[in-house]
């Protein structure tokens, strides 16, 4: 299995969604490991696997799954 394992993107949306698009092919799932600072209702938290960060103001789950 192949995964991706992204972390501390501190609000960079654009980082993640190019990844996002980079690996859809190549990886099973995407991880971030918190401090994404992404909203709540951001559509590419339906394409990761997440853990909250202490950045994460949103109210996230502690685990998020697709």
């Amino acid at each position: 299995m192949k995964l991706l394992v992204v972390s501390d993107s501190h609000g960079d949306r654009q980082i993640i969604a190019d990844l996002l698009d980079h690996y859809q092919d190549q990886v099973e799932a995407v991880i971030h490991c918190g401090d994404s600072e992404l909203k709540a209702t951001d559509s590419l938290l339906d394409r990761l696997t997440m853990v909250q960060g202490n950045m994460d103001l949103a109210n996230f789950p502690l685990i998020q799954k697709k």
